[in-house]
């Protein structure tokens, strides 16, 4: 990726940010960020170009913990992640969903916050989300192959204690502690 062009602090930018045409701020497809587009672009970079993949995703979750789980938009700016119109839209809220849940095996689940290794493509051997508000708490959530399996790493940083199953067990978190599975 190239940071001139598309390789933003947020990307991917709708128009490469070293075209006459660019503008970062409220623009719609003259340069905002789009992450119902990054979602496709992942899914074809897993299967040619796995660290390029997993790059991007990073740098998506990145652009939506940012600016919080709780508040989406339908597009953004490149470089500073401002969200611009429709507060609340579902596209980047379904991506995140879908992203965590089905990419990164991160699924609450009622009371409970499920970590399931089995969705994760076979090109990443770690992952980590940071920051990220579930089920009441914030939490940073690593994962890391080993062999034939992952291991989990969850740090609670603050809010209500958290139940979380991984590998088969069962066990309670809460803030300033970390859990390894």
């Amino acid at each position: 990726f190239d940071p001139a062009s598309f390789w933003t602090r947020f990307p991917l930018p709708s128009l490469a940010a070293d075209d006459v045409d660019f503008r970062a701020g409220d623009s719609y497809w003259m340069g905002s960020v789009w992450l119902n587009y990054n979602h496709y672009i992942i899914d074809g970079l897993y299967r040619y170009r796995p660290s390029d993949g997993e790059a991007l995703l990073e740098r998506s979750v990145d652009l939506l913990t940012h600016c919080g789980f709780t508040t989406s938009f339908e597009n953004y700016n490149p470089h500073d992640g401002t969200g611009y119109h429709a507060a609340h839209f579902t596209w980047p809220g379904l991506i995140a969903s879908n992203v965590l849940e089905n990419q990164c095996g991160i699924k609450p689940d009622g009371q409970r916050l499920l970590l399931d290794s089995n969705g994760i493509p076979s090109a990443w051997p770690r992952f980590a989300v940071r920051n990220l508000c579930v089920l009441g708490a914030r939490v940073d959530i690593e994962c890391r192959r080993h062999a034939d399996a992952f291991a989990w790493r969850v740090r609670h940083h603050e809010g209500r204690p958290l139940v979380v199953c991984a590998r088969g067990s069962e066990s309670r978190v809460v803030a300033g502690e970390l859990l390894n599975t």
